[in-house]
């Protein structure tokens, strides 16, 4: 498990240590750098796994990503624990120049009692670490996804030729995993569908149709997909675009969370977009017990909403906020001058929403 990631130089962050847990949600103003927090797992993930000029492009190119007031290196430290052991990688690349290639990138790691560093040029880092080590630290931080759900492209009929269909990081392909559950891991298709109902009372069931598709160009005939279809109180056979954006939201993330396939890190930007308060609680609440279940899954989460903070822990809650400077600060809603004393009384939600200027996370309080 990842147990915290340092960001030097990447976007907002000056120098900003996240600390975090099986589930952590993170909050604070706009533009206190929330979603680079899951852009730098997600990146760290993808680095681990790819050739260096494959990932550091288009907005994820070095220029793009280095702080503007910054000259660089950008570097990423994560750190976790893996069976009692402590294990550290940090990744460090520079603005593009001519000094510096598109591929260039150092990495520092340590392991348990080994500890070393590389560099590459063209080959995978898995692959220019010690074989066993390297592989064992890609396999601690990814796959790490990225989700920033779209209701209109979950809605959408899908159609996959893979033999395994993953989800992608927007919701497509969630009706064709889902036909695929249905048809070789029912127990998990009925699975989701319970926790679908828990969250929105108001479903009965989930189905899974053959539809035809769009004809594309090139093809001389109609592909077959996929589309799903709901059964609500009074309202059966509701095709998925005439569903709530809420429940096709929570239904993706269920069918990320517990299809066999899963991501080790799911990162969650916008958790609570478009869901009802008590469903946010309701989320969060299953999204808890989910994790008992996944030993080895961690998520992180960045929301505006006091309701999804209501179902989770004050240590679970890292607050984000400006200084004066321009830099980032982040501490754990734990740390909160009235977090023992309120204890009980407030949830954390409520704990949170007491200061508005959240001046207690620069240490001007």
């Amino acid at each position: 498990m990842i147990t915290s990631i340092q960001l030097r130089s990447f976007k907002g962050h000056r120098d900003t240590t996240v600390p975090l847990g099986r589930l952590t949600v993170l909050v604070g103003p706009n533009g206190t750098g929330k979603t680079s927090v899951l852009q730098a797992l997600s990146l760290v993930g993808r680095l681990m796994n790819n050739r260096p000029a494959k990932v550091l492009h288009g907005n994820m190119s070095p220029q793009d990503l280095l702080r503007r007031s910054e000259k660089g290196p950008i570097t990423l430290t994560v750190e976790g624990t893996d069976n009692a052991l402590s294990w550290k990688l940090a990744l460090q690349f520079s603005e593009l120049s001519q000094q510096h290639p598109p591929q260039a990138l150092r990495v520092d790691w340590s392991y348990g009692v080994h500890t070393g560093h590389e560099e590459t040029n063209s080959i995978p880092l898995g692959h220019t670490i010690d074989e066993e080590q390297g592989s064992k630290l890609a396999s601690l931080v990814s796959p790490a996804v990225l989700y920033h759900f779209d209701a209109r492209r979950i809605a959408a009929a899908a159609y996959s030729s893979e033999e395994i269909p993953a989800l992608h990081a927007d919701g497509r392909n969630t009706s064709v995993v889902l036909a695929t559950l249905k048809l070789e891991r029912e127990e998990v298709f009925e699975q989701i569908e319970s926790e679908l109902r828990k969250i929105v009372p108001g479903v009965q069931r989930i189905r899974v149709r053959r539809v035809k598709m769009p004809q594309f160009p090139n093809h001389s005939e109609p592909r077959v997909g996929n589309k799903v279809f709901i059964d609500f109180k009074d309202a059966p056979d509701v095709p998925a675009h005439g569903a709530s954006e809420g429940t096709l939201i929570t239904l993706a993330l269920l069918t990320a969370l517990c299809s066999p396939n899963r991501p080790r890190i799911l990162l969650l930007d916008d958790i609570d977009q478009s869901l009802h308060p008590q469903a946010q609680m309701e989320l969060m609440g299953e999204l808890k017990r989910l994790l008992k279940s996944f030993p080895e899954v961690q998520v992180v989460a960045t929301t505006h909403s006091p309701y999804i903070l209501d179902a989770i822990d004050p240590s679970d809650v890292r607050v984000f906020a400006p200084r004066k400077d321009g830099s980032v600060a982040c501490r754990s809603l734990s740390e909160h001058p009235q977090a023992e004393k309120m204890r009980g009384v407030l949830t954390a939600g409520q704990l949170w929403s007491l200061d508005p200027e959240w001046r207690w996370v620069v240490g001007e309080r």
